[in-house]
């Protein structure tokens, strides 16, 4: 029995139906969609008599949001396998890691503690090279798209404090203010990566001040879209991801430039997910068709702005937006058309998601764990650190091991260890 659920439930007043409609509403946002979902009031039965234990990731926000609650431990939430503490270093350092805690709740802790730092002694200095602190930036936002998040933890702190000290104080500072926008942009999406939406919501928030005080049109529209991802990362808040996106098309008047044109194209990407995360499939095809016409005046992929933008990742879309609106077979026939070397050198992240997308469309298929099993090792090798970060490849992994026939996946049990998934 889960107590601690049931508890939640009756301290709001809601009884097992009234509690899955509000989820439901919460989880898709159009009321027509939500009256149509499977989750009901028999699988509130089964999380409360324990016959579900660990609900997945998308539906425990919900249930957190729904029932006033800040931790998945306030619900009774245990994952299934627990995770073992290795002696191996961290970036949360000295935070002791709770009992269930995962790797990426530590680095997310860790950032969230640095970024709470006084800035009082990075700001101090006059003498910023605004030249060096520029390319520093620009290099934290590579080794984000080369999924390196441990050491970002550790360094992009810093390079806002320095950043915001320089807009503060340094004789260029309406320069200044456009590295502060970049030093945030980074956070944010280091933020959400770790699972911290809140944070993400924040950094991105202050990325799009200093951009808009910059007088810097494309560098605001960049973080306006991280700002629609923290808030599609977010409970509740998907229709206000879609206008964020929308308002960051907006703040791009002119479209002809190359850097105007790959912004333009990854918000107009992430407009397609939102639609497709909101179960309006047509729309969001016809989004990915718009991005790509832009991809196309773009030529091929770039990486301005740090959106990797062009034809392979409209392509790389495609295969996502198929696995949210739960068209697998269709995700795994794109999947085949990707050749990923044509993406920019440091878009080690993004070649590891076209794996985990195409796992997630195998695991759906009868049959399909061989196939997700080599898909999760390519990204594995691909991105190392992607299994410390990525609750989805995690939750793919615990799913295979559920059902797991060592027969024909005979490299899982050992994916599940690098991975600190108890196999036992």
């Amino acid at each position: 029995m889960n107590e601690l659920f049931r508890a939640a439930r009756e301290r709001q007043g809601l009884s097992r139906r009234e509690l899955a409609d509000a989820v439901n509403v919460v989880r898709h946002g159009d009321p027509e969609r939500a009256a149509r979902a499977a989750f009901d009031a028999n699988h509130v039965g089964k999380i409360e008599t324990g016959r579900v234990r660990y609900p997945d990731n998308e539906l425990r926000r919900a249930l957190r949001s729904v029932l006033k609650v800040n931790s998945d431990e306030e619900l009774g939430f245990r994952p299934h396998r627990r995770l073992r503490n290795s002696g191996s270093t961290s970036a949360a350092g000295s935070c002791g890691p709770a009992a269930y805690s995962t790797p990426t709740s530590q680095l997310a802790a860790e950032l969230r503690r640095r970024q709470m730092f006084t800035a009082a002694e990075a700001a101090g200095s006059a003498g910023v090279d605004l030249a060096q602190l520029r390319n520093a930036v620009g290099a934290a936002h590579l080794a984000y798209q080369r999924a390196e998040y441990a050491d970002l933890v550790r360094l992009l702190p810093d390079l806002v404090h320095r950043a915001d000290g320089a807009a503060r104080r340094g004789a260029e500072q309406h320069r200044a203010l456009g590295i502060l926008g970049a030093a945030h942009l980074a956070v944010s999406k280091l933020a959400l990566k770790l699972g911290d939406p809140a944070l993400a919501w924040v950094a991105a928030d202050r990325a799009l001040r200093s951009a808009q005080q910059a007088g810097a049109d494309n560098l605001a529209a960049a973080a306006a879209y991280s700002v629609a991802c923290a808030l599609l990362a977010s409970p509740g808040h998907v229709a206000d991801a879609a206008d964020a996106a929308a308002e960051g098309l907006a703040r791009i008047p002119d479209r002809s430039s190359p850097a105007a044109l790959s912004v333009s194209g990854s918000l107009t990407l992430l407009l397609a997910l939102v639609a497709a995360r909101r179960g309006k499939t047509k729309i969001a095809l016809g989004h990915l068709d718009d991005a790509a016409v832009l991809a196309d005046q773009l030529g091929k992929d770039r990486n301005y702005f740090w959106t990797g933008f062009g034809p392979t990742n409209v392509l790389i879309h495609r295969v996502t937006t198929a696995v949210n609106v739960r068209q697998f077979n269709a995700a795994v026939e794109l999947g085949e058309r990707i050749d990923t070397s044509t993406l920019p050198p440091s878009l080690v992240s993004r070649r590891a998601q076209v794996h985990i997308d195409l796992a997630a469309a195998f695991t759906a298929q009868p049959g399909g764990d061989p196939s997700a099993l080599l898909h999760l090792l390519a990204a594995e090798r691909t991105a190392p650190q992607i299994f410390q970060v990525h609750d989805q490849t995690r939750t793919l992994v615990t799913t295979m091991l559920a059902r797991e026939r060592r027969a024909a996946t005979p490299g899982l049990r050992a994916l599940a260890v690098r991975a600190r998934i108890d196999a036992d």
